[in-house]
Order: structure tokens, then sequence, then C-alpha cells
């Protein structure tokens, strides 16, 4: 092992030991789990969760023997680790479909509880969202000026939501960059930057390795990691941003506390409008019956959606194997555009706000339906002028401008689920992915 380039996760055994099992991991998940008289080696817990209650969770270059009556751990020189066994709290119906069609559609329909969850963790605390963990006071905010957030996949389109929330919030800059580009190009950045990684597994190796090169700059590191499935996981991951945002804004001395207020109330409404979506989940079947069958699909919008837009054509390319582009909205008429015709559903986030951005997505429609377009409109319920343009409509209820991302992506959540349904792919079983991409 000590010869060993690259990741691995590693189950061995000897010819002359069948009683003894050992295993090394380095890049690559890998736990224990630790039974009575049986002891057990996995990637994920959800995998033995039906055999045991306690695990161990190795780490890079540990090696463990295991047999029936006990594991031993030692590092890869012989020294000796004593184990850490922790119970699991993971409840055993989490890993069954408690009565859904797929894991996906109950892991949808988890999530108000997530998000009210993650509400009740952070309450508002002596004028500030509270934060104990965090290991990073208002001293350390208030002379902050930049932050990097790194990520992949769904994590870097909330990583896009945070940056548009926290400059709107505060006035830092902040940039977001792909981790598997981030540590492969030449980032200025400085024992003052703040980089902030947001990861659903915690083990996708470009962003530990983009992790890695922070902290030897003698950068601080803040981590979202929320380990479960990518639907719950995206929007507890934006919820988390915006309840940074509050924090940050009023460590800085950048967010009264009646403004803070007044976003911690509007985040309080978040659950019940992902209930309002949840009900009208028969309607977006309908609509996923009736626009499955083309060979793409086009997902746009605008300022705090546009990440939606990306989050929902991913989706639908990763279960339904129907090639989907999100792409600003702004963005349709250099280049896009000559992709429309009838054949094209083209998927418009267009909840009613409180500034111009309203105005151009209805322009970005008419010019959809000018060309024929299939538009399927995301809009605030009762928008008249939505209905007018077209009957392929998933309501949504009113919302702040800044959180409508969160009722909107769980909308298109249940539309790539059905339109997956639809053109019989196998859901929960999507080909090629794999929960933590430990690959570079």
């Amino acid at each position: 092992m000590r010869r060993a380039q690259g990741a691995y996760a590693l189950g061995i055994v000897f010819q002359d030991q069948p009683q003894t099992l050992y295993a090394a991991r380095h890049g690559s998940p890998l736990i224990v789990g630790v039974g009575q008289g049986e002891n057990f080696i996995a990637s994920d817990v959800p995998a033995i969760l039906d055999q045991v209650r306690r695990v161990i969770y190795l780490n890079d270059g540990e090696v463990v023997a295991l047999r029936a009556g006990g594991v031993s751990i030692f590092r890869l020189d012989g020294t000796p680790v004593p184990p850490v066994v922790q119970e699991v709290t993971l409840a055993a119906e989490a890993a069954e479909k408690a009565g859904f069609e797929t894991f996906m559609l109950k892991e949808i329909h988890e999530q108000p509880r997530i998000l009210r969850h993650l509400l009740l963790q952070h309450p508002w605390r002596e004028s500030t969202v509270a934060m104990p963990d965090l290991g990073l006071g208002a001293p350390y905010f208030r002379k902050l000026n930049r932050v990097m957030i790194v990520s992949c996949g769904t994590a870097f389109h909330a990583g896009m939501y945070g940056k548009l929330l926290w400059e709107h919030v505060t006035s830092l800059a902040v940039e977001t960059d792909l981790a598997s580009e981030f540590r492969y190009r030449d980032p200025k950045i400085d024992p003052g930057t703040l980089v902030v990684a947001v990861s659903q597994s915690g083990e996708t190796a470009d962003t530990l390795a983009s992790l890695r090169m922070a902290k030897s700059w003698g950068c601080k590191v803040l981590s979202i990691c929320i380990g479960v499935a990518s639907t719950k996981a995206y929007t507890a991951q934006l919820m988390a941003l915006a309840l940074l945002a509050i924090h940050l804004g009023r460590a800085r001395g950048e967010l009264s506390e009646a403004q803070a207020l007044e976003y911690l109330r509007d985040l309080q409404a978040v659950p019940d409008a992902l209930h309002y979506v949840l009900d009208r989940k028969e309607a977006i079947r309908q609509l996923a019956d009736k626009h499955h069958d083309g060979p793409s699909s086009l997902y746009l919008g605008r300022r705090f959606n546009y990440p939606t837009a990306l989050e929902g054509a991913l989706k639908n390319k990763e279960i339904s194997y129907q090639h989907a582009e999100g792409y600003a909205a702004g963005e349709m008429k250099h280049g896009p555009i000559a992709l429309i015709n009838e054949y094209l559903p083209v998927i418009c986030l267009c909840t009613r706000t409180r500034d111009e951005v309203y105005a151009k997505m209805i322009s970005n429609m008419k010019e959809v339906e000018a060309r024929h377009g299939r538009i399927i409109a995301v809009a605030t319920d009762g928008d008249a002028g939505i209905a007018a343009l077209t009957g392929d409509v998933i309501w949504v209820p009113p919302l702040r401008d800044e959180f409508t991302p969160l009722a909107n992506v769980v909308a298109l959540q249940l539309l790539a689920h059905y339109s997956a349904q639809a053109r019989g792919t196998d859901i929960d079983k999507p080909r090629n992915l794999a929960k933590s991409v430990t690959v570079e």
C-alpha cells in the first residue's frame, strides 16, 4: 500500500488467513460496520444499515483487520490506531422507499422537513442567526473582503446561488469556481480569502484537493457538507447558504436587525411553499407525459434562478437521459435561440419579482413563442400574464425573490422524475453515476 498511487478503497483476503479481512483506504470512502460476532466493510452506511448500528469511519492511510470477534486499525507504518466507534443516527426507514414509487420521489418529499430542521438548528439569537459551531467569529468576518466558493456538479449550482445572495446581502466580493478547474489554474488567493467548500458526500476528490491547496496557502476554510441524495442536499445547501448570508450580514454590520428578521421570516415560509409544489405533482406528471419525448430541452432563468435553470437541466440529464441545457435567459439570443422549434421544450423560470428581471423573462418567453417552441413556465400562482402566454404552467406560491429558487427547483425535480418515468429509465440507479465522486 505504501507503493500504491492514486485513490483506492480495498478489501483484501489472504489465502492462508481465511478468517481475517483486511481493508485500506486512500481518497475513496470506506467504513467498518461493527456488529455482534460479525463485522463488515462498505463504502457508505446505507449499504449495511440492515446489519449494524455502529460504524467506524476510516481515515486516509489507515488499514483495518476485521475478524468475527473484533477489529484492529493501524497506519501504513504499523502504528496502532484506537478505533472510534460511532452510533448510526440514520433511521432504518430512511433507506426504504416508505411507500413512494422511487427513492428519489421520497427524497423530494422529505425536503420541507429537512429545511424546517435547518431553521430550528440555527435560531435567531443575540441579534443574529446562531451558528455556534462555525469556528469563525464576527471580528474575522468584519475584516474579510473576499470569498471563494469551490464545488462540483449540483453543489456548484448551490455555490452560484450562494455567490448571488452573499453579494446581495453584504459588500463581499464572492467568486465561484468548479473545483476541477480551480485546482489547475493559478488563482490569486491570499491568506485573507475565505474558501468555502460545498459538497454532498464530503468525498469529492477535486473539492478535497482544492481545500488542501487553500490550506497550504494559509486560507481559512468553511465547509457546507450535507450527505444525502442530491435533491434534498441541494435545497438544504441553499437554505444553509441563505442562513450564512444573514449571519455574515449581521457580523459585518451590513444588515440591520430589522432587515435580518425580515429575511428570517421569509425563510420560515419556504417549507410550506415546498408542500404547495408537492401537492401539485400530478399536474407536473401530466406536463412530463406531454413533453418527455423530445431529443432535447432548454432551461432558462435569470439572476437567482439562473443556477436553478442549470440544476433543473442537470437533474433531467441525470435521470431521464434527455439532453438538456441550462442557460442564463439573456444568453438565449447568443446561440441557443437557433435550437428553438416546435419540438423543443423550453422551461422558463418566470416567478414574479420586484425588479426588471421578471419583465425580461416575459420578453424571452415571447421570443420562444414566436419561434413555436414548447413553453413550460414555472410561475407564481395567479399570474394572468403567464397564463396568456402558455397553458403549460407549473404554479408555485409567492416567495421573496431571493428564496424562489428553493420552491422552483422542487418543481424541476418533479418534472425530471416524471419525465424519466415516462421515458422508462431506472430513476434510482442512473447509469454511470456514483454517490461519491472519488475520481478526478
